[in-house]
């Protein structure tokens, strides 16, 4: 809880030292911009409540986006996950009430019971595992029905009957385009 509440703070450069981002800047409303080091394999709490909080971007090092780390971020649009996180725990996206699409890599073997909670105007889910994680029916909720589902090319049946993704009426597949480091 190092800048717990700290209303006043708008960005921050962190040490590369840094392994596991804790309840460390929840509560400071004001931070719109911060670089997470490649060090930090793990958040949880982290920027909850942080509302001017417009985008991020995950470092590849994280392998867990924990308990509620960016729930009620009320501005932030848009999240790919990198390819290295494994988990995504309860709440972690809750109530994210500007959040538009989310790229779930196939990588994340685990979301947690409400982690896009009442993330109503979420318009696109990207999920790219072939096979459907195991969610429940609260992952998801009060996410709008019209949202669509892009899942990978041969999978939409699985996910059409699967327990939780059933929820999303439009279904749209992909082909899986090689990603390339340079």
């Amino acid at each position: 809880r190092a800048f717990y509440g700290c209303t006043s703070l708008t960005n921050i450069s962190l040490p590369n030292t840094i392994t596991n981002l804790g309840d460390v800047f929840r509560g400071c409303t004001s931070l719109k911009n911060i670089t997470i080091p490649n060090s930090v394999t793990s958040l949880g709490y982290t920027f909850y409540d942080c509302t001017s909080l417009t985008d991020i971007v995950i470092p590849n090092s994280v392998t867990t986006i924990g308990e509620c780390t960016f729930r009620g971020c009320t501005n932030l649009k848009s999240v790919t996950i990198p390819n290295s996180v494994t988990n995504i725990e309860w709440a972690a996206f809750a109530s994210c009430t500007s959040l538009t699409s989310i790229t779930i890599p196939e990588s994340v073997k685990v979301i947690g019971s409400d982690a896009f909670n009442s993330c109503r105007v979420l318009t696109e889910v990207i999920c790219k595992s072939k096979k459907p994680i195991t969610i429940s029916s609260t992952e998801f909720h009060l996410v709008s029905t019209t949202a669509t589902l892009y899942v990978p090319k041969g999978s939409k049946d699985a996910y059409a009957s699967a327990t939780g993704w059933s929820k999303f009426k439009n279904v749209v597949e992909f082909s899986l385009i090689p990603e390339y480091t340079i």
